[in-house]
C-alpha cells in the first residue's frame, strides 16, 4: 500500500503493525505536521489487534536504530518527539490500553537505561524524559514502575555522560512527591540539591534549576546560583524565580542579592533575564507601584540595589508616573494670599524619599536636549521632562529647606529620607540671594550639628564611638550628601573654603584649648576632611579664617598623637589628604606618618599604610626620604630572607623610633610586609582590612608604576618575589578576599605592561623557587605529606610564573616603533634558561633527595623557555653548558 506525501488516505484496519509502524516512523522523521494523524493511526492499529504484546514487540524492534545514533540529527529528534507523543497519547475510548502500553514501554526503557553503551543510555533517558513531560495527570501506572523509574533515573544522575544526567534530571521533574515528613525530604529533591552543588556540567545544573519545585527549602540554593560561573545557569535561575516564585517567598536579603547581581551582571543575556524577573515582580506582586517594590527591599539597608531597580524600571517604562506624584503633596495647601506652600504636613518614608530622588534625577538626565535628525522630537520630550520635574520638586528653595529641616528634627529614623532630599540640591537654583541665604543657613546647621548618636554614647562612656568615625555624622553617605550640598550652594570661587574654615575654627576651638571630648575631635576632623577632599590647592586657603599650616600644627598633628585610636586614625587620614594637596612634602607630616606606622593600634596602622602609599605614589619615595635627610645610598634595602617569604614567627623588624626616622620609606614598608600579619582574625564575622594585606596591595600599585621611581627599580626583583611568594603562601587562604583578588589581577597586568617587567619576573624565578622548595637552602621539610604539599605548591608557582612570561605584551614597541609581523622582544627567557642550567649543574650528585628532586624539577622547566633570535652569545653559552 503506497502513501504519497500531501494526500490523505485511510489506513486499512487489517494493516499489520509490522508494516504500519516502520512506514509511520519513516514518515514522521521527515515532517512534523503528520505526527498527530499518524499517532491516531497507530492507536487505532494497537486497539484493533488482540495481542498487545505483539504490537509492543514490533514497536520496540523498530525503535532500535534510534538508540544507536549519538549525534542530535533533526530527523532523529523528530522521531523521538513522535515516539513520546504516541506513548503519552490517551484515547478515552481505549484508556486501559493506553495505560498498559505506557507501563510496558517504560519497563522496556528502564531495562535499556542500564546498558553499557553510552549512546543507548543517552537516547533511553531522552525518551523517558520526553514521555514524562507529555504524560497526562490521569494516566494510571503501577507504583512499582514509578519506584523503579525514580531509582533508575537517580542512578543515571551519577552517569559519567553529561547528556545522560541532563535527561535523567528532566525525567524526574514530575516525580518530586515527598516522603513521610514532607516534600523537603523527598529523595529526588535531595538528589537535585546535591547535583546543583557538585555537578561540573553547566547543562546539568541548568536542568536541575529548571526542574526545582517552588519550595522554601530550594530558594537559598537558587539565589546562590545567580552567581554561577555559567551564564546559562544564571539565566535559568532568573527565569525560574520569575515564573515560580512570587517576591513574597524570598527574604529581604535574597531579593536584594538577586536583583543586585542580575542588574549589575556583565552578560547582557543574564541582565535581560533579570529585567524580565523585575517586571514580573513589579506587575504581578506590586501592581506596578515602584514604592511598593522598594518596601520589599529595605532600601535603608540596600540603597544601591533599590536605586538600580528604580533606574532600570524607569528606563524600561515599567513604572508610570501617577497623577499627584510630587513632593508638593507633602506640603500644606497654598496660602490664599501669598500662594506659597512652605509648611510641611507629612514626612516622607524611606521608600518615598528614594523614589522621588531617583525619579527627579532620571527626569533631569532625560531633560537634556540632544541633536541629530530627530532633534525637534527630542527637544519636545526634553521640554515635557523639564515641566514634569518642576511639578515634582518643591515650589521654592525655602520650601525645600523647610522639608529637609522637618526630617532632621524628626529624629534618626528619618535621617535616610533627609539624605535623599539633600541629594536633590543639584537640581535647584541657589543663585538668587534669598535662596542662597536659606540654603546657606541649612549648610551651616549641618556642619555644626554633631551626630545624633552622640547622646546615646555619652550616657555610658563619652569615649565610645558609634558608626564611621571618619565621616561627618558618622556616616560616609551622609557626609557626601552634605558636601555636595555645600559645594552646590557655595559655588563661587573661594566661598566653599571660607565657609568650611569658619566651621573648623568654631569646631576646633575646644580641641585647641584642651578638654575636648572624643566626639568633638571626630566632628572637627570630619569637617576638615570634607574641606581637604574638595580642595583643589592649599593656596586656596590663603585669607581664610584658618591657614593651611595652622590646621596641620594646631589640629591634625595633635589629633595624630591623641590617646584615642579613632581620633588618631582620623588625624592620620587628614594628614595624608593634606600632603596630597601640598606642593612639596612637609617634614612634620611625613614624620608623623612614619611614627603612625609603628602605632600599637591596628586601625591607626592601617590608615597610616594607606596614607603612606598614597603620598609615596604622588610624591615619590626619594622626595619623601630627602625631606627627612635620608640619602638613597646611605641605607640600602636588604634582601628579605628566603626571597620574600614571611618568617614563621614574625618579630618586630622595624626598630625603635630613632631607627624609623633613619630608614628609607621603602625599606620601612618592606619590613612591615614581613612582620605584619596577612590573615584575618578568626573571630571576625565581616571581612576586614589587615596591615599586611594593605602593604601588599600598595606594593602592587608601586610596581605597576615602577618606571616613574628609580628607587623602586633597584629593588623591583625583591618586591616581586615577596608578592608572588605571599600569593602562593598558605596564609593567603585566611586573608581578606580583596588581597588575593588584587594580587591575581596585578600579576596578569604587570606581566603584559612591558618587556622589562617580564625580565624582572625571569630574574626573580630562581630565588623564588629556592625559597619555595622544601629541604634545600635551609628550608624546612616535615612529614612526607607536608613535603609533598610544599612541592606541589612550588610546582604550581613555577607554572604560574612561566605563564606570566608567555603572556602577550600590550602594545609592544621596539626602538623604531611598533613591532613588525612575527617580530618579538627579548623578555629574559634565554637568560633564565642559562641560569636554570647553571643551577642544575651546581647541585652535586651526592646531594640529598630534596636537592635532587629540586634539580629534576628545574631541569624539566628549562626546555619550555625560548631564546630570542638575537641572543647568539646566550645560545652558545647554553650549548656549552649542555656539552653540545
Amino acid at each position: 500500500m503506497v502513501r504519497r506525501r500531501g494526500e490523505e488516505q485511510v489506513v486499512a484496519e487489517s494493516e499489520a503493525p509490522e508494516r504500519l509502524i516502520p512506514r509511520t516512523l519513516n514518515e514522521c522523521q521527515e515532517l512534523q505536521s503528520v505526527h498527530l494523524r499518524t499517532v491516531k493511526e497507530l492507536v487505532k492499529c494497537r486497539s484493533g489487534h488482540h495481542d498487545p504484546q505483539r504490537f509492543l514487540k514490533v514497536w520496540c524492534e523498530c525503535l532500535r536504530p534510534i538508540f544507536l545514533v549519538r549525534e542530535r540529527e533533526l530527523a532523529v529528534e523528530r522521531v523521538v518527539r513522535f515516539v513520546a507523543t504516541f506513548t503519552a497519547y490517551r484515547d478515552e475510548e481505549h484508556a486501559n490500553d493506553c495505560d498498559d502500553f505506557v507501563e510496558e514501554f517504560l519497563k522496556h526503557l528502564l531495562q535499556l537505561a542500564e546498558a553499557s553503551d553510552r549512546t543507548v543510555r543517552y537516547r533511553t533517558c531522552q525518551l523517558i524524559s520526553e514521555v514524562m513531560t507529555r504524560l497526562g495527570e490521569d494516566v494510571e501506572v503501577s507504583d512499582d514502575v514509578w519506584v523503579a523509574l525514580i531509582s533508575s533515573m537517580q542512578q543515571r544522575m551519577q552517569d559519567k555522560v553529561p547528556l545522560v544526567r541532563v535527561f535523567a534530571v528532566s525525567a524526574l521533574a514530575r516525580l518530586v512527591t515527598g516522603g513521610g515528613s514532607g516534600i523537603e525530604d523527598d529523595p529526588t529533591l535531595l538528589t537535585y540539591q546535591e547535583a546543583l552543588e557538585n555537578d561540573r556540567s553547566a547543562d546539568v545544573r541548568r536542568m536541575v534549576v529548571m526542574s526545582m519545585p517552588a519550595l522554601d527549602s530550594t530558594i537559598h540554593q537558587l539565589v546562590e546560583h545567580t552567581a554561577d560561573v555559567s551564564d546559562s545557569v544564571q539565566k535559568a535561575v532568573y527565569s525560574v524565580l520569575g515564573s515560580k516564585f512570587p517576591i513574597q517567598m524570598l527574604s529581604i536579603m535574597q531579593r536584594a542579592k538577586v536583583l543586585g547581581r542580575g542588574l549589575a551582571d556583565r552578560v547582557p543575556a543574564v541582565q535581560t533575564e533579570c529585567v524580565h524577573l523585575l517586571e514580573t515582580w513589579l506587575t504581578k506582586d506590586c501592581e506596578g507601584d515602584g514604592v511598593a517594590l522598594l518596601r520589599y527591599l529595605d532600601v535603608q539597608t540596600h540603597e544601591k540595589v533599590g536605586e538600580a531597580v528604580l533606574l532600570k524600571a524607569l528606563k524600561e517604562g515599567m513604572i508610570k508616573m501617577k497623577e499627584g506624584d510630587s513632593l508638593r503633596q507633602f506640603f500644606q495647601s497654598p496660602d490664599v494670599h501669598t500662594g506659597q506652600c512652605n509648611l510641611v504636613k507629612q514626612l516622607l518614608n524611606a521608600e518615598q524619599a528614594l523614589y522621588f530622588r531617583v525619579l527627579c534625577s532620571t527626569l533631569d538626565s532625560e531633560a537634556q536636549p540632544t541633536g541629530g535628525a530627530q532633534a525637534t522630537v527630542y527637544a519636545a520630550v526634553a521640554a515635557d521632562n523639564v515641566e514634569a520635574l518642576e511639578m515634582i520638586l518643591p515650589p521654592t528653595v525655602a520650601a525645600y529647606v523647610g522639608l529637609v529641616n522637618a526630617h532632621l528634627c524628626a529624629g534618626p529614623q528619618h535621617r535616610f529620607a533627609a539624605r535623599q532630599l539633600l541629594l536633590l540640591a543639584n537640581l535647584l537654583d541657589f543663585s538668587d540671594s534669598a535662596n542662597h541665604k536659606a540654603a546657606g543657613t541649612l549648610v551651616h546647621s549641618l556642619l555644626q550639628e554633631e551626630s545624633s548618636e552622640r547622646g546615646i554614647a555619652s550616657e555610658t562612656d563619652p569615649d565610645v564611638v558609634i558608626g564611621d568615625a571618619l565621616s561627618l555624622g558618622r556616616d560616609k553617605e551622609w557626609a557626601d550628601a552634605v558636601a555636595r550640598l555645600a559645594v552646590q550652594v557655595h559655588a563661587e570661587q573661594g566661598e566653599y573654603e571660607k565657609v568650611m574654615t569658619d566651621a573648623i575654627v568654631v569646631l576646633g576651638q575646644p580641641c585647641r584649648e584642651g578638654g575636648a571630648q572624643v566626639s568633638q575631635w571626630l566632628h572637627c576632623l570630619a569637617v576638615t576632611s570634607l574641606l581637604l577632599e574638595h580642595l583643589k590647592s592649599i593656596q586656596w586657603l590663603s585669607g581664610c579664617a584658618i591657614g593651611a599650616q595652622e590646621i596641620v600644627d594646631a589640629l591634625l598633628l595633635v589629633a595624630a598623637k591623641h590617646f584615642h585610636p579613632e581620633v588618631q586614625k582620623a588625624g592620620v587620614r587628614c594628614l595624608g589628604l593634606f600632603q596630597l594637596l601640598a606642593s612639596k612634602p612637609s617634614m612634620s607630616v611625613v614624620t608623623q606618618l612614619r611614627r603612625s606606622l609603628l602605632s600599637s593600634f591596628e586601625t591607626v596602622q592601617i590608615m597610616a599604610v594607606k596614607a603612606s602609599f598614597d603620598v609615596l605614589l604622588w610624591c615619590g619615595a626619594a622626595s619623601l626620604d630627602r625631606v627627612m635627610g635620608i640619602g638613597i645610598d646611605l641605607a640600602p634595602v636588604s634582601e628579605p630572607s628566603k626571597a620574600g617569604v614571611p618568617p614563621n614567627h614574625p618579630v618586630s623588624v622595624i626598630g625603635d623610633d630613632e631607627m624609623v626616622m633613619r630608614k628609607p620609606l621603602m625599606e620601612l614598608l618592606m619590613n612591615l610586609l614581613e612582620s605584619a600579619p596577612i590573615e584575618e582574625k578568626p573571630d571576625e564575622l565581616v571581612e576586614s582590612e589587615t596591615v599586611g594585606g594593605l602593604v601588599a596591595e600598595g606594593f602592587a600599585k608601586v610596581l605597576l608604576q615602577s618606571k616613574a621611581f628609580k628607587v623602586v627599580q633597584t629593588i623591583e626583583d625583591i618586591l616581586f618575589a615577596q608578592l608572588i611568594c605571599l600569593y602562593f603562601n598558605g596564609d593567603m587562604n585566611n586573608s581578606p578576599r580583596f588581597v588575593s583578588q588584587c594580587l591575581s589581577v596585578f600579576f596578569i597586568k604587570y606581566s603584559v605592561l612591558s618587556s622589562d617587567n617580564k625580565k624582572c619576573i625571569a630574574r626573580a624565578f630562581i630565588p623564588v623557587m629556592r625559597s619555595a622548595w622544601p629541604g634545600i637552602y635551609g628550608n624546612e621539610g616535615g612529614t612526607s605529606s607536608i613535603v609533598a604539599a610544599k612541592k606541589k605548591r612550588a610546582t604550581q608557582l613555577s607554572k604560574f610564573m612561566l605563564e606570566l612570561l608567555e603572556n602577550q605584551l600590550e602594545g609592544a614597541l621596539n626602538e623604531n616603533g611598533p613591532l613588525l609581523d612575527g617580530e618579538t622582544l627579548d623578555v629574559g627567557q634565554g637568560r633564565l634558561a642559562i641560569n636554570i642550567a647553571i643551577e642544575v649543574k651546581r647541585i652535586s650528585s651526592k646531594a640529598n633527595l630534596a636537592a635532587k628532586s629540586y634539580q629534576l624539577a628545574m631541569a624539566r622547566i628549562a626546555p619550555s623557555l625560548k631564546f630570542h633570535a638575537s641572543q647568539h652569545e646566550e645560545i652558545k653559552c647554553m650549548r656549552f653548558l649542555l656539552g653540545l
